[in-house]
Order: structure tokens, then sequence, then C-alpha cells
């Protein structure tokens, strides 16, 4: 098996990815689940998916043991620089701003959701912290920290994103099943969110906080939402829907406007010009 791994190390890392997440983490979901009381909602809500989140994140481990480089220069990129924490900052204060036009655009008043946020900023907070911990953390070690880093060694940083890309959409197995138009939504806006976060994780160097961070705030103001019930369901669907539409344009203007660097393998050049 680890000389399988090492020979097809792509497939050995989606195999894997996928049997943890699915084969061992849905059946820790439904006894975590029923193992908590309704009287911790946070912890109902994000315990019983760690197993699941962390698969890809567990997989990367896996692959970067049989490789036999040791697993400290994949954990290595979890550690911020100075440049990463100021980094991280304006990346969290675009993610709301975001999600305040995503709500704007949908017919939620700002008014309404600072409020919200407002009389319930413990809430919040404890949301973009789990977002980051069990969330983020463990998705993005995988696809950014493991898989990203492997294809933008073979090809353009195009192609192996939008590779990453699909296998990232299939992950999220129990999200397409919906409505095709919100499936074909969901979709697009993972292929959006995911050339955001190559850029990132190339203007970082490939450490992973500003990815993190990023994917942390982009559940984070949905699932407080959600959470603090300020908001009607189809409100809450529809600014959920803005909301992917404008990281879905951030993504496509990204690759419009630097081409020529998409068309590049990662390495080739260092930064954007």
């Amino acid at each position: 098996m680890r000389a399988w791994l090492a020979a097809h190390p792509v497939a050995g890392f989606v195999l894997l990815a996928f049997g943890i997440s699915y084969l061992l983490g849905i059946p820790f979901l439904v006894f975590v689940s029923g193992a908590i009381p309704p009287r911790l909602p946070l912890t109902r809500l994000y315990a019983p998916r760690l197993l699941i989140v962390y698969g890809p994140a567990i997989a990367a481990l896996i692959m970067t043991s049989t490789r036999g480089r040791g697993l400290r220069p994949l954990l290595s990129k979890l550690v911020p620089t100075r440049s990463d924490l100021v980094a991280g900052a304006g990346i969290m204060s675009a993610g709301i701003v975001i999600a305040a036009g995503g709500l704007l655009a949908s017919g939620v008043g700002v008014a309404t959701a600072w409020m919200s946020v407002r009389t319930n900023a413990g809430l919040f907070l404890a949301h973009v912290v789990l977002q980051l911990l069990c969330i983020a953390a463990g998705e993005e070690v995988g696809w950014r920290g493991w898989l990203l880093p492997v294809l933008a060694s073979r090809m353009s940083r195009l192609r192996a994103t939008l590779v990453t890309a699909a296998i990232w959409t299939l992950w999220h197995g129990p999200r397409l099943i919906d409505r095709p138009a919100a499936v074909a939504l969901f979709a697009v806006s993972v292929f959006g969110l995911s050339f955001v976060f190559t850029w990132l994780w190339s203007q970082a160097r490939h450490r992973l906080f500003p990815v993190i961070v990023a994917h942390a705030i982009v559940n984070a103001p949905m699932f407080f939402l959600q959470q603090a019930g300020v908001l009607a369901p189809e409100r809450l669907a529809s600014g959920w829907m803005m909301i992917h539409v404008i990281y879905t344009i951030l993504g496509v203007t990204l690759v419009m406007r630097r081409r020529e660097w998409w068309s590049e393998a990662e390495g080739a050049s260092d930064r954007l010009r």
C-alpha cells in the first residue's frame, strides 16, 4: 500500500480523503450527534463534523509520511508570520464586507444584520474561531496544504486550481443533492473560491494561515445568522446565494486580470507583478 500511494499520490490522497470523511466521518457524525445534549448547540454543530472535515488533513499527513519527508514541512505551513497576521486581519474585514454586501443585495437591511452581530457578538466570535479550528484548518491542510502544491508543481496554476476545485466540489457530496440550480450555483462558487484561495496561497508563499482565515470568514457569517435565527430561512438562503455570486465574480476577475500568471506552473514566478 505504501508503494502504491507513493506511485499514485493524487489518487491515493483522494481515496484517503473521501474514505476518511465518509466511511469514518459519517458514522462518527451520527454517534457524536446523539451523545451531545441540545443545550450545547455550538458543540452539536461542530464537534460531530470534525472527522469529516479533517479527512483531507489526515489524508495529507498520511501522504506526506509515505513520501519520507516527515510532517514538519506540512505542519510548518500553519504557523503564521507577522505579514500573515496582517493579511489575515485584512481578509477577515473583506469577508465581513462581502457578507454584508451579499445580504444587502438580497434585500436584508445592513442595520438588521449589524444589530444581530452587536447583540450576539460572543456567538459571532465563537463561530469565527470554530470555523478557523474545526472547519477551515481541517480542509485547507488537505486542499491547499497538499493537493494544490502537488498539482501546481506539475501543471499550470489554472489547471491545478480547476482539478482541486473539482475534487473539492465532489467532496461536498450532500450539498450536491439539491435543486439543479442550487447545485450549479454551489459548484460555480466553489470554483470561484478556489481561484481566490490559490491566489492567496501563492501570495503567502504557500503558507496556509491567510487561506484558512479566508475559508473561515466565508462560512462564519451565515452559520452565525442561521443559529441566531434573526432571518427567515428564505431570506438567509437568498443572502447566501448572493455571497456565492460575489465570490464567483471575484475569482473570475482574478483569472481574467492575470491570465499569463495563471498559465504558469507555481514557482515560475513567485508573486503577482
